[in-house]
Formats: C-alpha cells, sequence, structure tokens
C-alpha cells in the first residue's frame, strides 16, 4: 500500500542511487520527495472520480457539406498557430475535444496510481483546460495551472474554469510536476520540445501521446516509442516507460505511451 510506504520511507534513510534505480516507480518517487524536502502534503488517488456534468461525453457532429465548402484550415498549415486557433475556435467545441482531453488525463492517472503529484503543477498544451482542471480534482492540494499558446484556448479554459490559472506565453517559473498528454506527437522534433518542457519543470515531467504511429499524418507528424527520447536528458533521468491501453475508441484515441521523467542533482 502506498500509505505503508510513506510511513516507512519516514523511518528508513535514503540509499544510493543505485539502490533508487531498482526500486519501483512509487518508491523512486517517495524517496525522491523525501530528498528534496516535501511538505508532506499528499493526497490519496482514487479511481472511480465522477466525471463533473461539465465533462459529460458529447457525440461528435460530422461537418456538413456547406461547412466542409467553407472549413478554412485545409488551406493552412497543419499545427500553425493559425490552424490551432482555427481549430479551437470553429471544431473543438462542436466534436469531442474537450471530452477527450479529459478522456486522456484520467486515463494517464488510472495507469499511474502510484503516482502522487504535489506542489506546483503546470499541465503543458491544456487545450481548453479539461486535463487541468481534472488534475486538480484528483489533487486539490495542488496549485494547477494550464499553458497553452492559443489565445483561444485559453480565453475559453479561463471561461470554463475560472479557479485555474491558465497563461497564454511561457511560464517564467518552474513546476514542481509538468504534464503534457497529447501534445508533443504534434512537433516534428519531439526530442528539441521535450528538452524545452524540462526547462520547466524543477523536479518530475510526466509525457504522454500516440504510441508508435507512423508519422505520415501531417497533424501527428512524430513516431512517439520507447526509443523516440534517451534514458537520460537535460539533467533529467527516466523512471518509467508505461504502454496504456486505449480504453474509450469512442473517444477517438489509441494505445498511449506514457514517460515519468526525474530531474537528478
Amino acid at each position: 500500500m502506498l500509505e505503508d510506504f510513506r510511513l516507512d520511507c519516514r523511518e528508513k534513510p535514503m540509499g544510493s542511487l543505485s539502490q533508487v534505480s531498482s526500486l519501483p516507480l512509487g518508491k523512486k518517487i517517495g524517496l525522491l520527495c523525501l530528498a528534496v524536502a516535501l511538505t508532506g502534503l499528499f493526497v490519496s488517488f482514487t479511481n472511480d472520480q465522477a466525471v463533473p456534468a461539465s465533462l459529460e461525453h458529447q457525440q461528435e457532429k460530422p461537418l456538413s457539406a456547406q461547412e466542409s465548402k467553407t472549413d478554412t484550415s485545409v488551406h493552412m498549415q497543419a499545427n500553425s498557430k493559425e490552424w490551432w486557433e482555427y481549430e479551437f475556435q470553429h471544431k473543438w467545441e462542436v466534436g469531442i475535444g474537450k471530452q477527450q482531453t479529459d478522456y486522456f488525463m484520467r486515463l494517464l492517472f488510472k495507469h499511474f496510481p502510484e503516482v502522487v503529484v504535489y506542489g506546483d503543477v503546470l499541465d503543458w498544451g491544456c487545450a481548453l483546460g479539461q486535463g487541468a482542471f481534472r488534475i486538480k480534482e484528483l489533487f486539490p492540494a495542488c496549485h494547477v495551472e494550464g499553458y497553452d499558446f492559443s489565445e483561444t484556448a485559453i480565453k475559453r479554459a479561463k471561461q470554463l474554469f475560472p479557479e485555474i490559472t491558465f497563461l497564454n506565453e511561457i511560464p517564467k517559473k518552474q513546476y514542481d510536476f509538468v504534464i503534457t498528454s497529447n501534445c508533443i506527437e504534434h512537433f516534428k522534433d519531439p526530442v528539441s520540445q521535450l528538452k524545452e518542457i524540462f526547462k520547466l519543470s524543477k523536479k518530475f515531467v510526466i509525457v504522454m501521446a500516440p504510441y508508435n504511429q507512423d508519422g505520415t499524418w501531417e497533424v501527428h507528424p512524430a513516431t512517439i516509442n520507447e526509443k523516440t527520447f534517451p534514458e537520460y536528458f537535460c539533467g533529467f533521468t527516466r523512471l518509467e516507460t508505461k504502454i496504456i491501453p486505449d480504453e474509450q475508441p469512442e473517444m477517438g484515441g489509441c494505445t498511449q505511451i506514457a514517460f515519468v521523467y526525474v530531474r537528478m542533482g
């Protein structure tokens, strides 16, 4: 039990780095938390929380023939700022964008029940804020913020979740946890992008993305698998890699891969 481990690790000193690396992920995170003098404000995680009414499933509505003719996004470069502004203005809420964002965040923590998030937390690439809201629901003691480069997305996120801080510019501070879900596959060079994400974290980074897509779709130009990111990179080491099966095909998802990194030193 995680609670038993918390009590146990208060009584025993932290071992060598080689000893830590052989431990299960939950114990690794617990020991590392002690090493950086955490306050001990941990919140237990439960997998059976109800989905808030604001996030209930909505069926995606296909574009009508007239809407298809006027869909100007087909003339934009995929993943450009202009393209994403159009997506959030005209498509995200008409389709299942909000529900999908929440689904991915729930899926992530369902498969990492040993991860107990604390302190300042950033949802990087937060879209309309459903993922940030979910983190706050699961770990209410945390201070959660969301970042997205889309002005449209951030404006709408602030309307939907006024209790959460949302940023349209790259944050100038560091966070205890930086979490990014289904974003990094939109970059042609995901390794360079991960390097930028690491700059925002004091301790932990969690990345989840579609698993092993072939990279031929222009919207997802990167292939993310076990070999995509180095084990040791920019002062971080990878604690865990996990393949997560899709549980709700109606959400338009697929098998996911998740990485947990920790800053060393």
